[in-house]
């Protein structure tokens, strides 16, 4: 085949990645070439193409293409595993280079992958195609250089505004073999051009289930699994946009899962509403999680909060790569639910993490609620761990083997260290989380929060009305057949409910029990079930939350409270559940509007639009809307405790939350330390 072949290469390559910044190419087809590969065969012009080195073979186009783009990369990095072309379907460009890196034996094909093009030519009234209106829409795809590499990504026209996301980004090394259980190892640079299209799978974890809506399948879960999200407003995709002079507000989130399972991949965490209805940048990430993530062996290969320590590389990444991708550093707002709301609350008081956000939302959680570990404990529970996987033997114990307990746990197979906690210590025991006592918690949150180490930037922090129904949904849904609690007996939830929180609280818990239960008959399970999730709300997080809000209240930060109570139509929780942990995650970032709940009603897509518009104003002002819904919403201080209640026909204020019951909680969270 000949063709005629437009080389316009160093000028087009740097048109592309100028200064880093963000541009757009069509999808016809593309070579990318090292400089030196490139200046010796610049003679492929008029020409057959034709190269046949170990760099490349045999290179051919459909005949319907007569335009060739080189792109040259700067370095002299090979290309490797060179493909030939075959002969493609009518309107589709054939790999023409396949540049692919293979790390840890995991494929990751680079530039250039089959990629589609439209063909929208406009025909006359008789079918045949009209001259001289005939154009060629093509799509356009954003392209940038960030520090690691080149990426590029697609469009998004789910929102209003059109964003370009850019899906499944490393942004560390993959966590495998000795990098197993160790801190995040920045990513190298690639040479070619990342296709970053698609989300990423969970991090390794195991199987969850609470009901049709929430049942989380680990099969496809992998340990490389340290990759990104990002959607950035297209009006920042053109360097000479004035829109983005300064760049746009940056939202971070983190999802939570009690520090056992989570991803950033599930489409209920998708941000295209937030940064297109928001106009700002949203990041969204996978960390590590359960024993991957959090096991601690007390040495330099098992330190211990590598998961926390993941989601510390993503803030640096913000800070190196932001502003190429349309977003400012200086504008960082981390917001995250449940374990991903207790996360940031570790951020707020680690010396590692200050400078890198600039605001906050915490969503159903507070670092104030018993979720870590001294470093004292871990190593009872990998040496509990290694006996159940064979690394330690009789007479050996985690602190005379720790290099070779912890050794022998990075050569076993992933899912085999997964399943083995999970049937070790129960399936819905909370084994693996963060520890305190290392360089990012030098000591417990509430000792650092004492002692005014707490970031001092704008909150914005809540709960939902009935927190602990999910928990005991979580917990004893199976066991108490609680899809209809019309059979369930006071006694029966008792029982539970002791056990559960003998375990958690190590201490005599009839006064707790009685407070709660002692107005219940006998024959009142759904009141008692009902009372059990005030118990376990108010102990998780209810109080805690309140306890976090008075303190950074009283140092000084510029507190909003809410409690959301708009239980949706599409949720399959029974009606005792009312609206529980995580109800508000579906208006946050805009299931009713972006056709994931196509059952939605008119209300509830207004709340998820006043939802939206809230959280990406407080990001980009760290100002709440002074009424929402025609009720003001005032500061939240240690006095006047006032709370925004988002309901689902008037919203109001009240004080808040619960503060008779959190005042009885207060010894038993707050004194435990």
């Amino acid at each position: 085949m000949t063709l005629n072949i437009l080389i316009r290469s160093k000028l087009l390559f740097r048109l592309i990645i100028l200064v880093g910044t963000v541009a757009l190419i069509d999808s016809k087809c593309y070579i990318l070439m090292p400089q030196d590969f490139y200046e010796k065969h610049q003679d492929v012009s008029e020409k057959s193409i034709h190269i046949d080195e170990t760099k490349g073979q045999i290179i051919s186009l459909p005949k319907n293409y007569s335009q060739v783009k080189i792109i040259v990369e700067d370095d002299n990095s090979a290309l490797t595993n060179s493909e030939v072309a075959s002969d493609p379907a009518p309107g589709t460009c054939t790999t023409l280079w396949t540049t692919t890196s293979l790390r840890a034996g995991i494929s990751r094909q680079f530039f250039n992958r089959r990629v589609s093009t439209s063909d929208t030519t406009s025909k006359s009234s008789s079918g045949t195609q009209n001259s001289s209106t005939a154009k060629e829409q093509v799509p356009k795809m954003p392209v940038v250089r960030i520090k690691s590499g080149i990426i590029m990504g697609l469009i998004d026209t789910s929102a209003p505004n059109t964003v370009y996301k850019f899906l499944g980004v490393p942004f560390a090394e993959p966590p495998l073999g000795k990098l197993r259980f160790k801190h995040p190892v920045e990513i190298s640079p690639w040479s070619g051009v990342f296709e970053a299209h698609r989300k990423p799978l969970p991090c390794l974890q195991g199987p969850f289930y609470i009901n049709s809506n929430w049942t989380i399948d680990n099969v496809n879960s992998t340990e490389d699994c340290l990759y990104l999200n990002l959607w950035t407003p297209d009006s920042c995709v053109t360097s000479t946009n004035s829109e983005c002079t300064p760049n746009k507000s940056v939202m971070v989130f983190i999802y939570g899962g009690t520090y056992t399972f989570g991803s950033s991949g599930w489409e209920m965490y998708d941000g295209a509403q937030l940064a297109g209805r928001g106009n700002v940048v949203v990041v969204t990430f996978n960390y590590r999680v359960g024993p991957l993530g959090f096991l601690y062996g007390g040495n330099q290969d098992a330190p211990g909060n590598a998961g926390l320590f993941d989601q510390l590389m993503v803030l640096k990444w913000v800070q190196d790569n932001i502003i190429k991708l349309g977003g400012d550093p200086r504008d960082v707002t981390l917001f995250g639910q449940s374990a991903g709301a207790i996360s940031i609350g570790f951020h707020m008081v680690s010396p590692l993490s200050q400078g890198l956000f600039h605001k906050v939302i915490m969503e159903s959680g507070s670092p104030l609620f018993r979720l870590t570990d001294p470093t004292r404990e871990g190593p009872k529970k990998i040496e509990k761990l290694a006996y159940a996987m064979d690394c330690i033997q009789d007479g050996q114990t985690i602190e005379t083997h720790s290099k070779e307990v912890v050794t022998c746990l990075q050569n076993k197979d992933g899912k085999e260290l997964v399943n083995t906690t999970l049937f070790t210590f129960g399936i819905n025991a909370l084994t693996f989380f963060p520890i305190h006592g290392d360089t990012f918690l030098p000591e417990p949150a509430e000792k650092l929060i004492n002692t005014g180490k707490l970031a001092k930037v704008p909150l914005l922090i809540g709960n939902n009305k009935d927190e602990g129904s999910y928990f005991v949904y979580y917990l004893f849904g199976r066991s108490l057949k609680l899809e209809d609690v019309s059979m369930v007996t006071k006694y029966e939830v008792d029982l539970y409910m002791t056990f559960s929180l003998q375990m958690l609280l190590q201490t005599n818990v009839r006064t707790i029990r009685e407070r709660y239960l002692r107005n219940v008959k006998e024959d009142e399970g759904r009141k008692a079930i009902r009372k059990a999730a005030e118990l376990v709300g108010d102990l998780a997080m209810i109080c805690p939350t309140k306890y976090f809000a008075e303190q950074a209240a009283m140092q000084g930060l510029n507190v909003h409270y809410y409690e959301f109570n708009f239980r949706s139509s599409f949720g399959t929780w029974p009606d005792w559940v009312g609206t529980t942990h995580g109800e508000e995650i579906p208006f946050v970032f805009g299931h009713p509007l972006s056709g994931l709940e196509p059952n939605a009603t008119n209300r509830e897509k207004e709340v998820s639009k006043e939802i939206i518009s809230i959280w990406t104003d407080f990001a980009k002002t760290g100002r709440v809307p002074v009424k929402v819904g025609g009720v003001p919403w005032p500061r939240y201080t240690a006095d006047e405790q006032a709370l925004l209640l988002y309901g689902p026909e008037q919203n109001s204020l009240r004080k808040g939350p619960n503060e008779q019951m959190c005042n009885f909680w207060r010894k038993y969270i707050l004194e435990s330390y």
